[in-house]
């Protein structure tokens, strides 16, 4: 593989030796001579003077920085994003076709073409696999779901009764959708209560879910993810969540019960959001952020509790200078007490 190969499927405009051998991708700060980096944020500009026999891709302003005689560049508006598809080239490819003789498939399934079902994976009554879904060792289907077309399933992934994965959706290992929301309301004798969860999970198409997260089945109506959203591991949302289109959900964060997460809305790492509140379309939520109210559209939230960004960027500022605004507090207390 080469830079020409590399345009010839992404695009891009090739500088210097358009020949050059690609091996394979590797960091700009580690380099290899044969393999294929990128820059994008300007502080690693500093190695692209040392580079030899390898292929970069650049912003055309960086162009100038990088020896086009020693290395071949590929010019590329957003070279993150080109490397990304230059990693597709390079991705491991999936299994070929098979259904392993030690997997489980009950005679009441609807198995598509193409499919894969690697050992010991299980696929119950009244499931349906469409074309070109992969399910990896030791993946559980249970009645009444329906896998869409190209999904990727990792291994150990549960995915719970009456299920709906959209196509090209990849869930990663140990990923459990469609378990139990935890429907145990306190009584008023002190004792606790139990409400059978007897939903489901309504997963869109083009969705990434990360490993162990979890994704709890409606009580009555179905848990809901929106096409193109992105979930990191260790997620929980609770039975009843709505989450829109192109969301992204980031690592540990927490949804409780029945609340609306609104299309493009991103929920930074460990955020807690309580149940029955909507956060608006194209919001942020800032990392460790608590969120107990609703949140509305096309803002930022941090803090806890959560409150407008700016807001709490002049609290934490003022909170630094506690200690001396005590000491000022303090002596005009002592001059007015002695007066």
């Amino acid at each position: 593989m080469n830079a020409f190969d590399i345009v010839k499927r992404l695009g891009g405009i090739i500088h210097g030796e358009g020949e050059r051998e690609i091996t394979f991708p590797c960091t700009i700060d580690m380099p290899r001579s044969g393999h294929i980096t990128f820059l994008a944020n300007k502080k690693y500009t500093k190695y692209l003077k040392d580079l030899s026999g390898m292929t970069i891709i650049l912003e055309k302003s960086d162009i100038p920085h990088c020896d086009t005689v020693k290395n071949t560049v590929i010019e590329a508006e957003e070279p993150q994003i080109y490397f990304g598809g230059v990693l597709q080239v390079f991705e491991p490819s999936l299994p070929d076709p098979q259904i392993s003789e030690s997997a489980f498939v009950h005679e009441n399934a609807v198995i598509g073409k193409d499919v894969v079902i690697m050992p010991f994976a299980s696929v119950a009554a009244n499931s349906r696999i469409d074309k070109g879904a992969v399910l990896y060792g030791g993946v559980v289907i249970d009645e009444n779901a329906h896998i869409g077309p190209g999904v990727v399933i990792m291994s150990g992934v549960y995915i719970g009764r009456g299920v709906k994965i959209g196509e090209d959706t990849v869930i990663d290992s140990g990923a459990k959708i469609g378990t139990s929301g935890f429907g145990f309301p306190k009584l008023k004798d002190g004792s606790i209560g139990r409400i059978p969860q007897i939903g489901s999970v309504v997963v869109g198409k083009n969705v990434y879910i990360g490993a162990n997260t979890t994704i709890d089945r409606g009580t009555v109506e179905d848990t809901v993810i929106g096409d193109n959203t992105k979930i990191d591991n260790l997620v929980q949302i609770a039975h009843n969540v709505h989450v829109g289109k192109n969301c992204l959900i980031i690592a540990q964060s927490g949804i409780a019960g029945s609340t609306k997460i609104g299309d493009n809305a991103i929920i930074a790492a460990q955020a807690g959001i309580v149940g029955h509140i909507e956060i608006g379309e194209n919001s942020i939520i800032g990392a460790k952020c608590g969120v107990s109210k609703s949140v509305p559209s096309n803002v930022m939230y941090s803090g806890i509790p959560a409150k407008p960004h700016m807001e709490e960027l002049k609290i934490q500022a003022i909170s630094k200078r506690l200690p001396e605004i005590y000491d000022i507090i303090r002596e005009v207390k002592k001059k007015w007490e002695n007066e």
